[in-house]
């Protein structure tokens, strides 16, 4: 205090320069306070970037570990059966219809499946527990097809505040775990978000809240798609060579196997067996072929080669040879002598005609004792018949009598096949207007060319009878549902392959309307927002009602 006192009775230049000596002071203690404050908020920020950083090693262990439970258990989660290892069992629980697998932490741990010692069933983030789910979809599917997908929830929302979803944590958790991450977003906190929108959950946390965190497990999660499993049904299409040391064995007995390039056996015989297990052919390394159980040979074709090059074909259209056939005697047979040792230019036939037969016996041709040539009744051919034109000498009604494979003329005009030895139009002709007998019955307008259908005792022009808009699906809704176009339109608008928004259309049908007192307005609307349809049921001032109405989709085909 004194020296201060003697300060201040100092000379009016001494009290000025000690003025300003304070007054810069202060301003460094500001400056330093500032650079704190900066020093704080940056270590906070780190902080959380490494609490963000350690959940996501957390949900990384759980998401393998339930992948590798899934992969190591595929085929019985496929068939709808429990799942047990190192003394623990995970029993499937029905739910709406579903069989569901939901493992605890604990068990996956118990199960080997998670490092060991391992103990976090809780998060450091919000004391959250973590859950785990996964289901076989499509629902119904054959067990060997069926994909196994789920989700690992952290059951409470990861928070900066009261109600503020903590972005500097959940940040790097999603950026570490990629696109099986996902979180609820405070623009739609119902559904959780898969990271880059890939997929979506509806939000089971209670209430809802933004914030909430969940890892996608299962075949469609990014560890599973670059991996052929037991009972995968894709194909691989492997690019390179595949050696397997011991026996392979291809199909089950229904399918095909299929070989587009050389097949090489080095050394071994190939052999077919029959159904007993016995090898009926073998195929040897030194070019012989053992025919062997029935000893018959069932061939379209066979070539011989003897080691001068000569060369015999037998085919079913005969013999050819580049050497001699020799038959000194002729051909002879019951019926018939060719070329015989008497007449060796002649064919003779003992008895009766001469047929030209097909294989399976039909005469194609006949040669009569007379001479004369015909083809009898019909003229059959097992091939292609070409002629200029083909002209139907006599007319047949539908419901007339035919022999399989017949095609006739029909007297009220077009052609007629036979289906089930009876007659039926396969081309129709009529005329706008034309009575008709039964109701459904298509015909084409022989003036113009339309389409016709039998509706009420005539003939009705298809194209003004079908209408451009057609239903979809159905839906009860209230005030605030969304109706994703997913599950409208599942194939979107099929009969045009068009993207869905310009030919989706809805429409509001009341159910039940409920007015506010004094404000009878009612108002119902349908807004696209790209993936469906938001609906809004309110009253004059913009209140919500609790109307129920029934929204149907259609898809707009002009």
């Amino acid at each position: 205090m004194s020296s201060l006192r003697l300060s201040l009775r100092a000379g009016a230049g001494g009290l000025r320069q000690r003025g300003n000596a304070v007054v810069l002071a202060l301003l460094g203690l500001l400056i330093s306070a500032l650079g704190a404050v900066g020093v704080i908020q940056g270590n906070r920020l780190q902080a959380k970037h490494e609490a963000g950083n350690g959940e996501a090693t957390i949900l990384d262990n759980l998401r393998t570990a339930t992948n590798n439970a899934i992969l190591e258990q595929m085929g019985l989660i496929q068939s709808g059966a429990a799942i047990s290892k190192s003394g623990v069992t995970v029993t499937p629980v029905d739910v709406d219809g579903q069989l569901v697998w939901r493992p605890t932490v604990l068990q996956l741990a118990a199960m080997g499946y998670l490092p060991t010692g391992w103990s976090a069933t809780t998060s450091t983030l919000n004391n959250a527990p973590y859950s785990i789910a996964f289901t076989r979809v499509p629902a119904g599917c054959v067990a060997a097809a069926c994909n196994i997908e789920g989700h690992i929830v952290l059951e409470g929302p990861i928070r900066s505040g009261s109600s503020d979803s903590d972005g500097a944590v959940i940040g790097p958790i999603l950026a570490r775990i990629g696109a099986d991450s996902g979180v609820s977003l405070l623009m739609d906190p119902t559904l959780i978000q898969g990271f880059g929108k890939t997929w979506s959950l509806d939000n089971p946390v209670p209430g809802r809240p933004a914030g909430v965190v969940a890892i996608r497990v299962g075949t469609a999660s990014s560890a599973f798609g670059r991996f052929v499993r037991i009972g995968d049904t894709r194909d691989p299409s492997l690019l390179g060579n595949l050696t397997v040391a011991g026996n392979t064995l291809f199909g089950d007995g229904t399918t095909r196997s299929e070989f587009r390039s050389t097949l090489q056996v080095d050394a071994q015989p190939v052999e077919l067996r029959d159904a007993g297990g016995a090898a009926c052919v073998s195929l040897r390394p030194d070019g012989v072929v053992d025919i062997l159980c029935t000893g018959s040979l069932s061939a379209t074709t066979g070539v011989f080669r003897d080691t001068s090059g000569h060369t015999t074909t037998i085919a079913a259209t005969g013999l050819v040879t580049g050497g001699n056939v020799v038959a000194d005697g002729g051909l002879s047979a019951s019926s018939m002598t060719v070329f015989g040792a008497d007449d060796p230019h002649a064919l003779v036939v003992k008895a009766g005609d001469l047929f030209v037969r097909n294989p399976t016996g039909t005469a194609l041709l006949r040669v009569a004792a007379s001479g004369d040539v015909t083809a009898g009744n019909d003229l059959v051919a097992t091939g292609a018949v070409t002629a200029q034109r083909l002209t139907l000498s006599s007319t047949v009604n539908e419901g007339d009598a035919c022999s399989p494979g017949q095609v006739a003329l029909m007297a009220s005009g077009g052609l007629a096949t036979c289906q089930g030895a009876a007659f039926r139009a396969t081309a129709r002709y009529a005329r706008l207007g034309q009575a008709c007998a039964t109701a459904g019955l298509q015909a084409v307008d022989d003036a113009t060319s339309d389409a016709l259908v039998c509706r009420g005792g005539y003939y009705a022009s298809q194209s003004w009878l079908i209408s451009s808009r057609v239903y979809m699906a159905g839906f009860a809704v209230h005030h605030g549902d969304f109706i994703a176009a997913a599950a409208a339109l599942p194939s979107g608008c099929p009969a045009t392959s068009s993207p869905v928004a310009p030919q989706a259309t809805i429409f509001l049908l009341p159910q039940t309307d409920s007015d506010t007192p004094g404000n009878p307005v009612l108002n119902r609307n349908a807004t696209w927002t790209g993936s469906g349809w938001s609906i809004s049921l309110t009253d004059g001032t913009g209140a919500p009602t609790t109307s129920n109405v029934v929204a149907e989709v259609y898809c707009l085909y002009p």
